[in-house]
């Protein structure tokens, strides 16, 4: 049965999602922000690690990929209490309350449909119990 539903990440994709992040990954994320935003705390700007790059690449690149690491270590065990197993898909954009709105305005046009011998039909279906 697992033969007839089609892959949602290539073999391809999936090695992408496990590679490590490598000094080349953190030089093109700084250097494609703007030198004169991102202001730190002490007020050093973005355009400070540009321009000394070569001088100090290897500090900045071993500090931002231990970041990493134990950033990493720590979504993994905390994903599983944050993503539901009913929970199968992300939609990016949208939030969860334009869901209910469009409910909302779905119901509102039923109740204010009288006329005709064609109805409506809402149907409540509770997904977390439904799996």
């Amino acid at each position: 049965m697992f033969d007839l539903v089609p892959l949602m990440f290539s073999p391809k994709m999936h090695d992408l999602l496990l590679m490590s992040f490598t000094n080349e990954d953190v030089k093109a994320a700084l250097f494609q922000m703007n030198p004169y935003k991102s202001l730190r705390i002490d007020g050093t700007e973005v355009g400070f690690y540009q321009k000394f790059w070569h001088e100090i690449e290897i500090e900045v690149c071993h500090a931002v990929l231990d970041f990493l690491k134990v950033m990493t270590k720590r979504l993994h065990s905390v994903l599983g209490s944050i993503i539901f197993e009913e929970q199968s898909t992300f939609i990016p954009g949208p939030l969860i309350i334009d869901n209910a709105m469009i409910g909302f305005e779905c119901l509102n046009l039923i109740k204010r449909h009288k006329k005709g011998k064609k109805g409506f039909l809402a149907l409540k279906v509770d997904m977390a119990k439904a799996y």
